[in-house]
């Protein structure tokens, strides 16, 4: 076929299709207080900048910034949120019945797993909160520590208040381990596990409390060894 004149066989281009549009995630403000657990709980707060954790997130820094204004803000949220979901766990086991200690110590042990590279991070950092943001945290951690004193003495009528405490918290430590070490077990032996070794505690034979010991002198104590070695050759 011969082409007219004037024409062209050719067709001319079109515009060039837009770039689509990078949307952005529903949950950005969730990924970033993941990444900055992470970020707080691997280097301490002092030592992170909040264009680590923009990088974790795949963010630019002044996208962070739109969601907080700086650094304690971001902490801040990080361990609250942290303390909330052990509440949350804490919350979902029914109170009363034989087997409420049970179910506390499995579902703080499976907090702490699940958790476990970021869930000290409220325990360790938490010094650096503002009165205010601690105490959110430690309204958890009092709330926890009544939750298995009372299931424990339920268990136990003959614990004293004294007694009763110094259990409660040795199976909370127990329950909290994995967030102390990185032992490779799966969940499910870890939640069979700890709870057991934590729960043995309630038949624990307790020593009869002891009256406080005076100090053994006066003055200040000596500071290092030297100090000691220093004393003694006056003499």
């Amino acid at each position: 076929m011969t082409a007219r004149p004037g024409t062209s066989d050719q067709v001319a281009p079109g515009p060039a299709p837009a770039t689509p549009r990078r949307r952005r995630p529903a949950d950005r403000r969730r990924l970033i207080v993941d990444a900055a657990a992470k970020a707080f709980s691997d280097g301490g707060y002092h030592a992170v900048r909040l264009e680590d954790i923009a990088d974790a997130v795949g963010i630019s820094a002044p996208a962070l910034y739109r969601h907080f204004p700086n650094k304690y803000a971001l902490f801040a949220e990080t361990t609250a949120a942290l303390a909330a979901s052990l509440r949350a766990a804490l919350d979902a086991v029914p109170e009363g019945g034989d087997g409420e200690l049970r179910t506390l110590l499995e579902a703080m042990t499976l907090a702490s797993f699940e958790n476990r590279r970021t869930g000290g991070l409220y325990r360790w950092e938490s010094r650096y909160l503002e009165p205010e943001d601690r105490a959110i945290v430690l309204d958890v951690v009092v709330h926890q520590h009544r939750r298995v004193r009372a299931a424990a003495r339920r268990l136990r009528p003959d614990l004293g208040e004294v007694d009763a405490n110094l259990v409660a918290a040795a199976m909370t430590s127990v329950a909290a381990s994995p967030t102390t070490h990185r032992a490779s077990l799966p969940a499910r032996e870890v939640t069979t596990l700890i709870p057991d070794a934590a729960i043995d505690l309630l038949d624990a034979a307790l020593p009869e409390p002891t009256a406080p010991r005076e100090p053994a002198g006066h003055g200040l104590v000596p500071s290092a060894k030297r100090e000691v070695r220093s004393r003694s050759g006056r003499r």
